[in-house]
């Protein structure tokens, strides 16, 4: 999870970074999605953010085990993992080949 959580941060930055260009098309503001957000009067817009305690969001939120998928496939696949030498990905490059390597063992065993 640390490492989809590095991405999702990664791909926030790039877009709250990058610049929507001005469209003629388009009465749409332009502008850096960080700024437009937080200074929304700067580009002629309205705040329209609101907001809610706690209590507003209750049943809302479902609690949600640490672990990625059925504790069983995890520990089987931890399992796999030490079995084989295979380390915990550093990136999604590393994740997919991990997760390509992990379905073919369980390919085999079915």
């Amino acid at each position: 999870m640390k490492l989809i959580q590095g991405e999702l941060d990664d791909t926030v930055l790039a877009w709250n970074m990058h610049n929507i260009r001005r469209n003629r098309h388009s009465v749409s503001p332009y502008g850096r999605p960080f700024m437009m957000y937080n200074q929304p009067h700067v580009y002629g817009c309205a705040h329209r953010i609101i907001q809610v305690t706690p209590q507003g969001c209750e049943g809302m939120y479902q609690e949600k085990d640490e672990l990625p998928c059925d504790k069983d496939v995890y520990n089987f696949c931890r399992y796999k993992m030490d079995e084989r030498g295979w380390q915990d990905p550093c990136d999604a490059k590393e994740a997919k080949e991990l997760y390509i390597k992990m379905r073919q063992t369980m390919v085999q065993l079915l």
